[in-house]
């Protein structure tokens, strides 16, 4: 769960949506929050739509360490022998709305990560969103925190998100967005996109601007982006 603030032009004038948006895919129950205020991004889809997969080291899967869980929108998938694999697929919302064919603008910046970057790049796959800002974190592998006592602990990795068509996740990557401007910039660009003039995007960029920094500490590049 990962909040999405959208700040929307149409001709009638200028107006912001704050919302909950459950974008990643069912986990299990340990890990799993309330959607508060609705899944807004099945609105965005007029038709199932298949996003991204998953895979998930057998031996944790089976022992119940994994964080998926199979659904209506999460389902199994052939994989090799040590991988349970399984794909995310979004469905339509059971009532038209009229975000099924608007115009989505996502805007990322290098602390764009994990969840979020899940978000993206199953926007940006699908061809339903134009990614602007930065290239994002890098952040794709599953990795539950293990206490090795003493005061230290581990990251160790049990799985990984990835785009289907080409079989490669972001870990370490990050996801290229289709503009690239700097972050602080984003928000512009994308209300000029819009149509929106450029005082107006100013301001409105001033009064969006997140507060703290919009860079990761230390960017992590260990192949090119996807």
């Amino acid at each position: 769960m990962f909040r999405v603030t959208c700040v929307s032009a149409s001709p009638a004038g200028i107006g912001s949506r704050a919302m909950a948006s459950k974008c990643a895919p069912s986990m299990s129950p340990r890990r799993r929050r309330p959607c508060r205020d609705g899944c807004y991004v099945l609105s965005f889809f007029s038709r199932p739509t298949p996003l991204l997969q998953m895979d998930t080291r057998r031996s944790v899967d089976e022992a119940g360490g994994g964080v998926f869980v199979d659904g209506p929108t999460v389902f199994r998938l052939p994989g090799p022998e040590e991988i349970v694999r399984r794909e995310h697929v979004v469905l339509p919302a059971s009532e038209p709305s009229s975000l099924g064919d608007a115009k989505i603008l996502v805007l990322t910046a290098g602390r764009t990560a994990s969840a979020a970057e899940h978000f993206a790049l199953a926007l940006k796959r699908t061809g339903r969103a134009t990614l602007i800002g930065e290239i994002t974190a890098g952040a794709g592998h599953i990795s539950p925190r293990i206490d090795l006592g003493n005061g230290y602990a581990a990251l160790v990795p049990i799985g990984r998100t990835f785009d289907p068509d080409t079989g490669r996740g972001w870990e370490g990557a990050g996801i290229r967005p289709h503009v690239e401007v700097p972050a602080e910039r984003a928000l512009v660009e994308a209300l000029l996109r819009s149509g929106i003039a450029a005082a107006d995007a100013e301001r409105l960029s001033r009064d969006f601007l997140p507060k703290g920094s919009m860079e990761r500490r230390r960017p992590l590049r260990l192949s090119s982006p996807l």
